[in-house]
């Protein structure tokens, strides 16, 4: 919601003017790590309701901006989601992509920064 919205735009706002160092350190953190869950995180459902994977949309970030990410992550938390190329229109994009049990890990990290209508989007 609007709430959510302008925490996002405000916390966003704020790391555009920083260097990459220190955006990657804030955006591993918890809280973080659930605004862009919420803004850009989709969790893959198969007919029967069971899920396989996951992936958050990085379409933004470069390669290079998301392999520093992935460093920290793997340094704060002893794991990191995988890189994939996503092809869209011609043009391939970097996304994470989360494995089951790295969804289940990935959910127990943000669920208590989850806001109760986007709960659908973790595993619990």
């Amino acid at each position: 919601g609007k709430r959510l919205q302008s925490v996002f735009s405000r916390y966003i706002y704020n790391l555009s003017v920083a260097p990459d160092k220190f955006k990657i350190k804030q955006l591993v953190k918890p809280l973080a790590l659930s605004i862009l869950w919420q803004d850009d995180g989709t969790v893959c459902w198969d007919k029967e309701g069971y899920y396989s994977t996951a992936y958050l949309c990085t379409d933004s970030w470069s390669f290079e901006f998301l392999n520093k990410f992935n460093r920290q992550f793997n340094s704060e938390y002893g794991w990191c989601p995988v890189i994939m190329e996503y092809k869209c229109r011609g043009v391939i994009y970097p996304r994470l992509r989360y494995r089951k049990a790295e969804m289940l890990k990935l959910s127990n990290i943000i669920k208590s920064y989850i806001v109760p209508s986007m709960k659908h989007k973790i595993i619990s």
